[in-house]
């Protein structure tokens, strides 16, 4: 039995209240130490928030519906960087210095300028396909080209800062970015002159003055030479993790286009409206997982496996707590906050919320491990998790949505998403051996 500090017996409860205490008190250490990077995901949470808000009660659940279709291909190849070039450089950047440093850091830009335009090449290819066949969403996909080449140059810039631990200027970035870009969606929903084309625009131009911003930033980091060896290294490390994102987006984001062809596009605007309503909660986890990788990676490198292992357990003892907080207070008061948030065309979905804050729960859980194998380069796991979470969320997403209706869907993405824990789970339980298993520790090569 366990005994505290004064001799007596330790309980249950006793043990609870000391993890507690003590993570809360390294939470807010962890917060003080960057107060600029939780200042700058509240910032970005809440510009998410007011665009998606304004443009769901301001163009209905049909268009906005189809607003979140194009919008979501946008969100689709922005994953893609964050595989790819964004988390490489967040996990390998910091265990670099000086000459090496500038040479990966510059690399890494040469692949995200390449990657950003491709997906702005197929965009364009889209909008010319769609206005072939003389479809009303050709004008969303040329906007969407601009946007998505905009938004990945400014992200990528941003998460150089981050991996150089520049929290307060990577929030001056995101003031021009991302602030800018909140005061004009809001402008133009009050002339009344918002639509998803003119969301799109705004967007692509505060993302390029961000962008502009952030390459003067980063200018010395950049300064680098060009060495095709770092992309294969950053290639090594993310094709799992892009993998993985093609699943991810199966086993989630593809039920609004399921939704849509058998129910409609307004189904798929009421997913969406579902899942603005967790902005809030992103303020904090997007924040832990843009800083997480980097001190995972960081306390692994310089004091090893146990390191990591309480950093997660910390982690662990934030998110568990204030996500089930959240999801509980959604679900208990889903009605009122749907008719409070969006009016009463959106309040008859109120089960589709409720079931939309377990999938959120399930899946903030699974991200925290994930967080961790990336940490440790093992990034197969993600890419077996999510690929089997891709493939079966067609086949079960499409024979509940004929069961259920809307509610089918958003079961399915709770599955999929059990699915992607447990596997998960199981690699993080042998982490502590990950480095010396080929078969889990990534024995990519």
């Amino acid at each position: 039995m366990s005994v505290d500090t004064v001799g007596g017996p330790m309980t249950s409860v006793d043990r609870v209240r000391r993890v507690w205490a003590s993570g809360r008190g390294r939470l807010l250490s962890l917060v003080r130490n960057n107060v600029w990077g939780l200042v700058d995901h509240g910032l970005i949470s809440a510009t998410n928030f007011v665009t998606m808000l304004l443009l769901a009660r301001g163009l209905g659940e049909a268009a906005f519906g189809t607003f979140t279709l194009v919008y979501t291909l946008l969100l689709f190849a922005n994953s893609f960087q964050d595989a790819l070039v964004n988390q490489p450089h967040n996990v390998i950047g910091p265990t670099r210095h000086g000459d090496d440093y500038t040479s990966f850091t510059a690399s890494t830009g040469v692949g995200q300028l390449l990657l950003a335009a491709v997906a702005t090449a197929l965009a364009l290819l889209s909008a010319g396909v769609a206005r072939a066949l003389g479809s009303g969403v050709a004008p969303l996909f040329v906007a969407l080209a601009a946007s998505v080449f905009a938004w990945q140059l400014q992200e990528f810039l941003r998460r150089v800062l981050y991996t150089e631990g520049r929290l307060g200027a990577a929030f001056v970035n995101d003031i021009i970015a991302y602030g800018f870009q909140a005061v004009g969606i809001a402008a133009f929903w009050r002339l009344h002159r918002l639509t998803g084309v003119s969301a799109l625009y705004i967007l692509a131009v505060t993302s390029l003055a961000g962008a502009l911003l952030g390459s003067w930033q980063v200018r010395r980091s950049l300064r680098g030479r060009f060495d095709r060896a770092i992309l294969a290294e950053n290639w090594r490390f993310g094709r799992w993790l892009g993998g993985g994102e093609v699943g991810r987006w199966f086993s989630a984001e593809a039920y609004l286009y399921l939704s849509a062809a058998l129910l409609g596009a307004a189904a798929a605007g009421i997913l969406k409206a579902a899942q603005v309503l967790f902005g809030p909660l992103r303020i904090l986890m997007l924040f832990l997982y843009t800083v997480l990788p980097t001190r995972f990676s960081r306390a692994l490198a310089e004091r090893g496996e146990e390191a990591l292992q309480s950093q997660l357990r910390l982690a662990f003892a934030v998110v568990v707590p204030v996500a089930g907080v959240y999801c509980a207070l959604m679900a208990v008061f889903a009605g009122p906050i749907l008719r409070l948030a969006y009016g009463a065309e959106y309040a008859g979905s109120a089960h589709i919320l409720v079931l939309y804050a377990a999938f959120i729960c399930f899946g903030h859980l699974g991200q925290l491990l994930g967080t961790a194998l990336k940490a440790r380069q093992i990034s197969r796991p993600i890419f077996i998790g999510q690929l089997g979470a891709g493939l079966l969320s067609i086949p079960t997403g499409w024979l509940l949505i004929e069961a259920f209706g809307l509610p089918g869907a958003v079961l399915s993405m709770i599955l999929t998403s059990l699915i992607v824990l447990a596997v998960y789970w199981r690699a993080q339980a042998l982490g502590g051996l990950g480095r010396h298993i080929p078969a889990v520790a990534g024995g990519e090569d």
